[in-house]
């Protein structure tokens, strides 16, 4: 039996917050956009096709956070930060796998997301929390 092709979370973030989809099937509840690798495709290509497939966002991949071993699925999973490119706007395209897509401030996303992967929560952390406390521009 051939490797199940690698999973491929896009980690997407604005001053709006961290960008999360609630699942219809509850497993799990809330995630990020992302989903299969596809032959030849580099996990950052993934990570753009997937969101643009999910909420119609067009984003930016920045760099890797990491990957792992999913605990509950077993899967490959390898985590993308994501910027949006020109626009926040947000919407469910794929009706039968997403209830809500949105974005979230860190302290809401962290309760979420309760069994978040140790460098995206620093990641986020770093993005969402910490951007708020640079000084305004002069």
């Amino acid at each position: 039996m051939p490797d199940q092709p690698t999973i491929v979370a896009a980690i997407v973030t604005s001053p709006d917050g961290v960008l999360l989809a609630r699942r219809h099937d509850g497993a799990p509840e809330w995630t990020f956009p992302g989903g299969a690798q596809d032959e030849g495709e580099t996990c950052a290509e993934t990570a753009v096709r997937e969101t643009w497939e999910e909420t119609g966002l067009v984003v930016q991949a920045k760099k890797p956070l990491g990957e792992r071993v999913h605990p509950k699925t077993g899967r490959r999973m390898v985590y993308i930060a994501a910027d949006p490119v020109d626009s926040t706007a947000v919407t469910v395209r794929e009706p039968e796998e997403h209830a809500e897509v949105g974005w979230y401030p860190w302290p809401t996303a962290r309760e979420m997301l309760p069994h978040l992967f140790e460098s995206v929560a620093a990641h986020l952390f770093e993005m969402l929390c910490c951007e708020i406390k640079r000084p305004p521009d002069s």
